[in-house]
C-alpha cells in the first residue's frame, strides 16, 4: 500500500493506493487509478465496503452513503468520519483494512500480537 496525494479528491487529501503487485478483484470500486480510498485534511474518509460492514458502519453512527455513490452504481462507498480519540482512530482503522481486504479479496489480516 502506497501513501500518496489523491488524483479524485480536494486539494492536501491524501490517497491510499494498492502496489502494483496487489491485484484488485473489484476494480469498479475503485474511482481512479489504485487508489481505494482517500483522507481529507479534516480527517475524514471516504472508503467501499461490503454491503454488510456499510449497514454496520451507518447504523453505529461512523459512516454515511457518500453523496454521489448512488448516482455512480456505488452502492458501498461511505464517508467516514473523523477519529476524536484513539479508540475511534482504530474504528477508523478497522474499517480501512476492511475496504483493503474488499477491494482485494484478501483475508483480514491477524493483529500483530503486543511484545
Amino acid at each position: 500500500m502506497q501513501n500518496r496525494p489523491t488524483i479524485i479528491s480536494v486539494p492536501g487529501a491524501r490517497g491510499l493506493w494498492l502496489d502494483e503487485s496487489v491485484t484488485h478483484v473489484r476494480p469498479g470500486v475503485i474511482l481512479a487509478g489504485r487508489e481505494f480510498t482517500h483522507i481529507h485534511p479534516d480527517g475524514s474518509m471516504h472508503l467501499t465496503l461490503p454491503p454488510d460492514r456499510v449497514r454496520e458502519a451507518i447504523e453505529a453512527g461512523w459512516a454515511e452513503p457518500h453523496p454521489i455513490a448512488r448516482q455512480m452504481g456505488l452502492e458501498g462507498m461511505v464517508l467516514v468520519y473523523t477519529p476524536r480519540t484513539f479508540g475511534e482512530l482504530e474504528v477508523l482503522w478497522s474499517l480501512v483494512l476492511d475496504a483493503y481486504c474488499y477491494v482485494t479479496e484478501r483475508p483480514r489480516p491477524e493483529p500483530d500480537p503486543v511484545s
